[in-house]
């Protein structure tokens, strides 16, 4: 059976894993390092080794062995790079989980992901003086890229760098991001963006902008009543399509505004039982356990005296033990005391003849 150089790998790969999941760090690592002058292009022997030094709890050298592949092959170390980063910051290393990100290759960097996690670790890091930046360098990247995603990417991260020049006061390059991607995007939600940055510091182009949203009440903006507007509380429910006149379209052509009632929920009688007579009064003991209720503590009374038959003294009852009276000891004969024995005639000690 012929394998070719795919499967070869596969299979000493595999052979590593299983290595390291029997606790056989040593023999993991001499595998590891053959396959590494083997396959000097694979990431995964260096993968599996760092694991290898995790499981062994040797955070350092796992660590260098991840930073020693990455500055080997620069530009084709990703998952390298990333499993670096999470290592780090696992281990709460964030400053350099930091400089890792920073030190990405450009293509790798400048990723929506990663620049979301760049951008998370310097407000963690309290650099917020550099995160304008970080995102103006993503943007132009993306514009210039022909990737097939780079548009999306583009659009995404201007909204995000308008966002934030708008959170650090910088309304001025706040509009011209907005105004940049309004003229690519043109929907509402860009426009009142736009409008909201030129509100800071220029009325004038904001009022021009505030014209091109659509109006609230369509056709008949001029018939808006906006106290009755404030007034109403309820508006058109959207799960129930077509169940009255919502309160915009009922102030808009003077139609009465459906407003809901509160729902008010039916008081359902309780089961009884199939014997249940309501002329008798139910026992209120019902729902405590049998040898709680007072109707029980005879029986346990009654039990207790049958239990104590036969107890105490002789010839007396259950019933009347506590008034056993003293008896009088019987009279006990009196005993006769011991008469010295007597020598039997004839047999007393024969003298000298």
């Amino acid at each position: 059976l012929k394998l070719t150089q795919a499967q070869k790998r596969a299979i000493e790969l595999n052979h590593c894993l299983l290595l390291m999941y029997m606790n056989q760090p040593d023999a993991c690592h001499a595998k590891c390092k053959e396959l590494k002058e083997q396959f000097p292009d694979s990431d995964l022997p260096t993968l599996i080794a760092s694991a290898c030094f995790k499981r062994e709890k040797k955070m350092q050298q796992s660590l260098d062995a991840l930073k020693a592949y990455a500055v080997s092959h620069p530009q084709s170390s990703e998952r390298v790079h990333l499993t670096l980063i999470q290592t780090l910051l696992t281990e709460g290393k964030v400053a350099a989980a930091l400089e890792t990100v920073r030190g990405l290759p450009e293509h790798l960097r400048h990723m929506p992901g990663l620049v979301g996690l760049h951008v998370a670790l310097m407000q963690r890091q309290k650099e917020t003086a550099g995160l304008s930046k970080v995102l103006d360098d993503a943007v132009s990247y993306w514009a210039k890229s022909k990737e097939p995603l780079a548009s999306a990417h583009w659009q995404s991260l201007l909204g995000v760098s308008g966002k934030a020049k708008m959170d650090a006061g910088l309304y001025k390059e706040a509009a011209a991001v907005y105004e940049q991607l309004a003229q690519e995007v043109q929907d509402p939600y860009h426009i009142a963006l736009l409008t909201t940055a030129f509100a800071r510091i220029d009325i004038s182009r904001a009022g021009e902008y505030a014209q091109m949203l659509p109006s609230v009440a369509g056709e008949g903006d001029s018939k808006v009543d906006v106290d009755a507007l404030e007034a109403t509380q309820v508006l058109h429910s959207a799960r129930r399509p077509g169940a009255g006149v919502s309160v915009i379209d009922a102030v808009a052509t003077d139609a009465p505004a459906v407003v809901r009632r509160k729902c008010k929920r039916k008081k359902r009688p309780g089961k009884l039982p199939k014997n249940y007579n309501k002329n008798i009064t139910p026992d209120p003991e019902r729902w405590l356990p049998r040898w709680q209720r007072k109707s029980f503590a005879g029986r346990r009374k009654k039990r207790m005296q049958q239990a104590n038959i036969g107890k105490g003294t002789q010839g007396a009852s259950g019933d009347n033990r506590d008034d056993t009276t003293t008896s009088t000891p019987a009279a006990v004969p009196p005993v006769s005391p011991v008469a010295k024995a007597t020598p039997p005639a004839g047999k007393g000690k024969k003298g000298k003849k």
